[in-house]
């Protein structure tokens, strides 16, 4: 009698994250099984098409290089360079939890590229594994061959290791491409360091207009009658939708925009030692610190977790700009792939 197979659902509930610490983008980082031996620090990649090893854990497994073939195509990183690529292996790969295995033909690309990770796990292994990914749970699922569920943990500690070290890869490499395109390097964001103002210039004279109500802006002397009039009567009609000050932007709602910072759960709060400041820039501390309490986008909180001090940079203009700290909480955050000054300026 023909009897209908029944398949189990691949389901994530709140039991599966009792053992994940609260993260945001951690990545998806497993082990797997293949020649015998165990391979570590393998990246589920769920945005990559291709399955790709990458030369020292090939070399370093000791898998024989007449498995290689050869690979007619080109494989493009992610910053739109080609990686050399040694060839493609077919290799059997098994994906195990230590009660219940599955296992799978993987044709690995074998690149030549530095990496924190040994191997890339792409979308076509997945389908062919039948494989769920959560990144909320950091857990993957899939079905045996016997009908039981296996399930691939995330090791969070391996992961935000590997994920640290992949950083400090892809920094120098990122560096030297803004040096040859001779754009400015990421030094170049901290306003403590001198330089010439490299922005935008427009072009041609500039005339300025008082639009009415103390509110003047330029635009080009060197405009036509005709359009600079109707310039002037489109800019005059519509000066109330421009922020002239501040406090034309009172009332923002934070369902709008909001950011909320990923800090480590495992960092403690350090509260900076207070800096002494001169008159000259504890007044403009104080003028700059009103002006932003008058409009809200600031409050006072009584005893807080973090407490960083306020740095005070002298700008073209003579004027004083106002930056905060941040280097003690951005060490307390996951590393990105996003570079940033250890300032953040209002």
């Amino acid at each position: 009698m023909w009897q209908k197979k029944i398949q189990l659902a691949l389901t994530f509930s709140d039991e599966d994250r009792k053992d994940v610490i609260h993260h945001d983008d951690d990545p998806m980082l497993v082990s797997v099984i293949f020649m015998g031996r165990c391979v570590h620090r393998v990246l589920v990649d769920q945005g990559s098409s291709a399955d790709v090893m990458f030369w020292d854990a090939f070399t370093g497994l000791g898998v024989p290089q007449d498995q290689l073939r050869p690979f007619d195509g080109v494989l493009i990183g992610f910053a739109g360079d080609p990686v050399e690529v040694k060839g493609y292996a077919d290799i059997r790969t098994n994906f195990s939890d230590g009660e219940a295995a599955k296992t799978i033909v993987v044709r690995y690309i074998v690149v030549k590229a530095p990496s924190s990770y040994n191997i890339l796990l792409s979308r076509p292994s997945l389908n062919r594994l039948e494989a769920v990914v959560s990144t909320t749970h950091l857990k993957m699922k899939f079905l045996t061959n016997d009908g039981r569920v296996a399930t691939l943990r995330v090791d969070q500690a391996i992961a935000w290791k590997c994920y640290e070290n992949s950083l400090k890869l892809q920094r120098p490499m990122y560096a030297l491409s803004l040096l040859r395109s001779k754009v400015n390097s990421a030094l170049d964001f901290d306003p403590r360091i001198e330089r010439d103002d490299k922005r935008p210039q427009p072009v041609g004279a500039l005339e300025e207009i008082d639009l009415g109500d103390s509110k003047k802006v330029k635009i080009g002397s060197d405009l036509n009658l005709k359009t600079w009039a109707k310039l002037t009567e489109v800019l005059q009609k519509n000066k109330a939708s421009f922020a002239w000050c501040a406090s034309d932007m009172v009332g923002i709602n934070p369902e709008v925009i909001a950011h909320r910072l990923n800090i480590d759960p495992r960092t403690k709060p350090r509260v900076q030692r207070r800096r002494k400041m001169e008159t000259e820039k504890f007044m403009a501390i104080r003028e700059e610190t009103n002006k932003f309490l008058s409009v809200r986008h600031i409050r006072e909180i009584q005893y807080p977790e973090w407490l960083a001090n306020v740095v005070m940079v002298k700008k073209s203009n003579s004027k004083w700009r106002m930056c905060v700290d941040f280097s003690d909480l951005n060490n307390a955050c996951p590393k990105d792939s996003y570079l940033w000054s250890t300032s953040t300026w209002w």
